[in-house]
């Protein structure tokens, strides 16, 4: 039940989100969804402190459901900021984006057990929280206003690459996959 809020979410919010930005602007939106990522991140490294089961399980789906709503509007602005970037190249910024959630869902169970055996359930989640902040910062700084069309002739995969907008939305996507997945080493001890 843990692990499906954050694919449920996904299925419910990627269309809203779709919709949402034929109304409002990529970067707000990143914003805001990454702001609020960070937030419910760093709630759930409290949730190490709740002594009743039924609480906990209660919180944590909860804040999975937010997490995973959150991740689903990331995801979405993702791949429209590189398609509205690199109109010509979309499958080539759909495969960088697509690589760095497959890189990150490869090897967040890794990172997630790493640093909660170097400091409990709490650290993984405070350092995650701090690194969606940096990016989130990052995206304050190095995305510029996507919202409005722009021509481009395409490019080669190194000239997308040397794009920073292209790799703010990946390493989102990748942060929410990593986040997301965090929770299968930390959690096994308490599901099974």
């Amino acid at each position: 039940m843990i692990l499906a809020c954050v694919p449920l979410c996904y299925i419910i919010v990627c269309p809203i989100a779709g919709k949402l930005l034929d109304k409002y602007s990529a970067k707000t939106m990143l914003l805001i969804s990454t702001g609020m990522l960070a937030v419910v991140t760093f709630l759930s490294a409290a949730l190490g402190h709740v002594t009743s089961n039924t609480w906990f399980v209660v919180l944590i789906v909860l804040l999975r459901l937010i997490q995973g709503a959150n991740g689903g509007v990331i995801d979405v602005i993702a791949f429209a900021i590189t398609a509205k970037i690199y109109p010509n190249n979309i499958a080539l910024t759909t495969s960088i984006i697509e690589t760095s959630l497959n890189l990150a869902v490869a090897f967040s169970p890794f990172l997630g057990g790493v640093f909660y055996e170097a400091g409990g359930f709490y650290l993984s989640f405070v350092v995650t929280a701090c690194a969606v902040t940096v990016v989130m910062i990052g995206t304050f700084f190095g995305v510029t206003n996507v919202d409005t069309k722009r021509d481009s002739a395409g490019g080669n995969l190194f000239s997308v690459l040397k794009e920073v907008t292209v790799w703010f939305p990946a390493w989102h996507s990748a942060a929410c996959m990593i986040l997301f997945n965090f929770y299968i080493p930390i959690l096994s001890h308490m599901c099974w």
